[in-house]
């Protein structure tokens, strides 16, 4: 039997009509709210997102001694009463950029915390002495306001401090300056999440299907078969068994189009030839929906 795990990253809405044709065939799971990351963290066996060392593993570099933890460029937009943090969906940023903004942190905080970039919109941090805080992965945040009581743990008022720290000494950076000269989104702060020990991932799953970074470094840590995500749905790429397969973000009608097309037409069609025995999909964001199908399911053809 092949069952498939799908992840859908946001609400999918307005979903396109293969799509809403597979979803009406399905069994509607309770809601539950939640960021990919943290959904793939449950998904391998974690408590809390201490992804952090997976993920630098998958950047290619040893994490090795020390705590880590993800310090991710963000945009800070100050309101009358409140603040709003941007992540990378929000503005683009080159690795020269990030590598000029990351040598300033390091010469500012020598001997403190050690920050790294092997990615424009993936940064990390290692502290001297490790911090004993916890806060929700960035895509849990990004794009809302930052509220009290989002950083919690012993250390809580260190990592404020940084923050502001960090924030004084963005604000003066030649990156910055040249990026608002040209109308683009200064990089003002970064957002500290995914730190902890080094976990040890399992799951259920035999294989996966990803382009994404964060699942493909699980996968690699819980030792389970990963596979490129393809551009179109095969029953053939599946193990028998339970897989996973995490889709990419569609950020525009053509980019919805080519996942309804290649994706959910497809799926609908195999499991009403038997080729995928049941399935589940889950996304993520803030409405945290899910449906689940069968075979059977599939063929309710007067709820398509």
């Amino acid at each position: 039997m092949k069952r498939l795990y799908l992840l859908l990253p946001g609400s999918a809405r307005p979903h396109p009509p293969r799509l809403a044709a597979l979803l009406a065939r399905g069994r509607a799971l309770p809601a539950a709210a939640a960021s990919q990351s943290e959904i793939l963290a449950g998904l391998f066996g974690l408590s809390g997102t201490p992804l952090a060392p997976l993920i630098l593993a998958g950047e290619g570099l040893e994490a090795g001694e020390g705590q880590w933890l993800r310090a991710d460029p963000v945009h800070l937009r100050a309101g009358l009463q409140h603040v709003t943090m941007f992540d990378g969906r929000a503005f683009s940023l080159g690795q020269d950029e990030a590598d000029a903004l990351v040598a300033a942190l390091n010469a500012h905080f020598a001997g403190e915390i050690e920050f790294l970039a092997p990615h424009p919109l993936r940064w990390y941090a290692r502290p001297r002495q490790p911090l004993a805080v916890t806060l929700p992965p960035l895509d849990r945040v990004a794009g809302g306001l930052l509220e009290p009581g989002l950083v919690q743990g012993a250390d809580a008022s260190v990592l404020h401090r940084l923050a502001t720290e960090i924030q004084m000494l963005l604000h003066v950076q030649p990156v910055n300056d040249a990026r608002e000269a040209r109308g683009a989104l200064p990089i003002n702060g970064v957002w500290f999440w995914g730190g902890g020990a080094r976990p040890r991932p399992r799951t259920q799953f035999i294989r996966l299907l990803a382009d994404d970074l964060t699942a493909r470094a699980l996968a690699a840590a819980a030792g389970i078969d990963t596979r490129p995500l393809p551009a179109r749905f095969d029953s053939g790429a599946l193990a028998t068994g339970d897989n996973l397969a995490v889709l990419e973000a569609a950020d525009d009608a053509r980019a919805a189009a080519g996942l309804d097309a290649g994706w959910f037409g497809p799926l609908l069609a195999a499991l009403q030839r038997g080729r995928l025995n049941a399935l589940t999909l889950r996304c993520s964001g803030r409405d945290g929906t899910g449906w689940r199908l069968d075979r059977w399911a599939a063929w309710r053809l007067w709820r398509g």
